[in-house]
C-alpha cells in the first residue's frame, strides 16, 4: 500500500511540477510576444504576430525543455533523443499556434495577447500528454 502511494505522490507531484514549469514559461512567453508584438506591428502590420509568437516560443522553449528533462521528468534517457522529440513537439506547436493567431488577428484586434494565451492553454494539455508518453517516457514503458 505503500509503494502504491508513494507512485501515485509522485505521479501527481510531476503534473505540479511540469504545471509549474509550464506557467513559468508561458510567462516568459507572453511576456516575450507581448514586446516583440509591439515593437514589430508598426513596422510589419499583418506579420507581427506570426513573428513575435516564433521568436517568444523558441526562448521559452529552450528554457522549458531544460526544466522538464532536469526538475520535472528527471530523465536520464538520452537527451539527443529527447531534444529531436520536444524540437519536433515544439515545432508542431508553434505553428499551430502561429498559424491560429495569424488567422484569427483580423478579428482580434486590441486582444491579441488573451487570445495568445487561450491558444496556449489548449495545447498545454496536448503537450503534457505527448512529452509524458513520447518524449520523456519512462524506460520499460
Amino acid at each position: 500500500m505503500s509503494v502504491r502511494l508513494g507512485a501515485m505522490l509522485e505521479k501527481h507531484m510531476r503534473l505540479v511540477k511540469f504545471t509549474l514549469s509550464s506557467l513559468a514559461c508561458s510567462g516568459v512567453d507572453l511576456a516575450l510576444f507581448a514586446l516583440l508584438y509591439a515593437l514589430l506591428e508598426p513596422i510589419a502590420p499583418g506579420y507581427a504576430a506570426g513573428l513575435a509568437t516564433l521568436a517568444a516560443r523558441v526562448v521559452s522553449g529552450a528554457l522549458n525543455f531544460i526544466i522538464n528533462r532536469a526538475a520535472v521528468f528527471r530523465s536520464e534517457g538520452s537527451a539527443g533523443k529527447q531534444l529531436a522529440g520536444y524540437t519536433a513537439l515544439s515545432v508542431l506547436r508553434v505553428l499551430v499556434s502561429a498559424v491560429l493567431i495569424q488567422l484569427l488577428e483580423p478579428f482580434a484586434k486590441g486582444i491579441m495577447v488573451p487570445l495568445k494565451a487561450a491558444i496556449d492553454t489548449a495545447l498545454f494539455f496536448a503537450s503534457y500528454a505527448l512529452q509524458k508518453a513520447i518524449v520523456f517516457r519512462e524506460a520499460g514503458r
